[in-house]
């Protein structure tokens, strides 16, 4: 049996997407616990966790808090 463990909490469900959708990327499977109720009910149930195996733990913490803003400045060429 997997052991799960949160590895960063949202204030929206497109930040958490989002997060879940970078993690993916890398090959890190990543969900929302209760991810329908959070869409019924939003902003009711405070941050939103993103969920990985408990294996992946470190690597995903990384890819979070790895900024890439700084890739995107300054380029202005249009495609």
């Amino acid at each position: 049996m997997n052991t799960f463990v949160k590895v960063g909490k949202f204030a929206s469900l497109p930040d958490a997407q989002i997060a879940v959708g970078r993690l993916e990327a890398e090959g890190i499977r990543a969900f929302l616990p209760n991810a329908n109720l959070i869409q019924t009910l939003p902003g009711v149930l405070g941050p939103i966790p993103v969920m990985v195996a408990a294996e992946h733990e470190s690597a995903a913490r990384r890819i979070l808090e790895t900024d890439y803003s700084s890739d995107l400045e300054g380029d202005d060429e249009t495609t």
